[in-house]
């Protein structure tokens, strides 16, 4: 120690005794699969695409350092579902926030709808969740879930926090139509509800200023 700090030197660190070195093919792996996970979560490759290119890459690692990649690298199976799984997360936080700015942009107040409601609208977008293998969405080009097959469906619509509740029956075709415009008369009811509430606070305001000029 000299005046409080630390002389060690610094072109030829030690390390703590007690720490213990990993293998070169352990860190290898976590360095190519993290690389492959993270293109995976940022939406820049899809999930066998990123496997592919991480395996071309401990390719020429393994050949550089003369270890087998078999031994090292998981196959595909074993990576799928955590990679898919990725994926997936991702996929829908970006059409979640799509839908969001699609409803700014149509004049739609995200603020003033409750949490539990925002949920609801995008999974109905999304659909019911069905097992199966996910296909290709046509203007994201992401993996999303399959729409469901039934005909018909029945919903338990809750809008606000004071309980108000709409039982609907519709079809599939007719779903988003029918919600936006319930969502949009709720808009309107709301808004005539503010302008009264203005209008009234503002003849009462005028109310007492007559009554203040008749006192003097």
């Amino acid at each position: 120690m000299g005046f409080g700090w630390i002389k060690r030197d610094i072109e030829y660190p030690q390390h703590h005794p007690e720490c213990i070195a990993k293998p070169v093919e352990q860190v290898l792996v976590q360095q190519v699969d993290r690389t492959s996970r993270r293109q995976v979560k940022d939406l820049y490759l899809l999930p066998q695409d990123a496997y592919k290119k991480a395996l071309d890459r401990m390719n020429l690692e393994a050949r550089q350092l003369g270890l087998s990649v078999e031994e090292c690298f998981p196959e595909w199976p074993k990576l799928r579902q955590q990679y898919c799984r990725l994926r997936k997360q991702a996929v829908m936080a970006k059409q979640q926030e799509k839908w969001q700015m699609m409803m700014i942009n149509s004049g739609g107040i995200i603020e003033d709808m409750p949490p539990s409601y925002l949920r609801y609208r995008y999974q109905q977008m999304q659909g019911p969740r069905k097992r199966g293998r996910p296909r290709k969405d046509s203007f994201t080009d992401d993996f999303i879930l399959p729409q469901p097959n039934s005909p018909t469906e029945e919903i338990n619509f809750t809008i606000n926090k004071v309980g108000n509740k709409q039982k609907i029956n519709f079809h599939n075709e007719e779903r988003n139509k029918h919600i936006d415009e319930v969502v949009n008369s709720l808009h309107l009811q709301q808004q005539l509800q503010r302008e009264d509430s203005q209008n009234n606070e503002q003849m009462s305001t005028n109310t007492n200023d007559e009554d203040a000029i008749v006192d003097v």
